[in-house]
């Protein structure tokens, strides 16, 4: 591939700013899955107590689910 090329490629990677919301939430989602697999859980920065576990889009608005976990802080 030459440089030419290269650039072509390089400029039809989609921007995150381009990306649907659908897709950037299904993303979020998987990289919430891959932490979890790790033993790395993500917390709530206002509700320390809360487990961030899932994203999802109702009604055209995102959400996030997150249930509260037995831990001393």
């Amino acid at each position: 591939m030459n440089r030419k090329q290269a650039g072509a490629a390089a400029g039809k990677k989609a921007a995150p700013e381009n990306l649907p919301i659908a897709v950037l939430v299904a993303e979020i989602n998987r990289n919430l899955e891959v932490l979890k697999k790790r033993g790395i859980p993500v917390w709530d920065w206002d509700q320390k107590k809360r487990e961030l576990h899932r994203i999802r889009i109702f009604g055209g608005k995102v959400y996030f689910l997150a249930a509260e976990q037995d831990i001393k802080i």
